[in-house]
């Protein structure tokens, strides 16, 4: 319906567009679900029916590079699916999200034997895994393709 249209804001961080995008999604199901608000590195969303939590992981270029980029470490500190106490994570690209659980993201990284490489993004040090969306979406409860209002809104 036209009503989701009021939170719509272009100045939004570019990661918290998707977290709202998300956040509608689980709430078809699950009314109570909310955004967990300051500085979270855990999750983001917590659905209190279910008690489950959602990390929300968008990338901008998975659809140019083909990949998954899912960040273990930033200048050696623990981060990403290293210190995750969410139950799933949801991977959105421009066309998809993908629910899959950290424990499921860890398998796919071990079956296909995929090694930790390092980066310098925005003078950060970053590790992480890349791993091929095609392999990935093979580990995925489910995948949502994005509809056009969902489109509208992270554009």
């Amino acid at each position: 319906g036209k009503e989701m249209s009021h939170f719509y804001n272009r100045d939004l961080p570019y990661g918290e567009v998707g977290e709202k995008v998300v956040l509608d999604l689980i709430k078809l199901k699950y009314p109570k679900a909310h955004k967990i608000t300051g500085n979270h590195s855990e999750y983001d969303i917590m659905i209190p029916e279910t008690n489950k939590t959602v990390e929300v992981k968008r990338d901008a270029i998975s659809h140019l590079t083909g990949n998954a980029f899912i960040e273990t470490r930033c200048n050696g500190t623990e981060s990403g699916l290293n210190i995750t106490t969410a139950d799933y994570w949801t991977y959105m690209t421009n066309e998809k999200i993908c629910l899959v659980t950290p424990h499921d993201i860890r398998l796919c990284i071990e079956h296909n034997n995929i090694n930790e490489t390092g980066h310098l993004i925005q003078g950060k040090e970053i590790d992480a895994y890349v791993i091929p969306l095609k392999f990935l979406y093979n580990y995925c409860i489910k995948t949502y393709s994005l509809n056009e209002e969902q489109l509208c809104q992270l554009n």
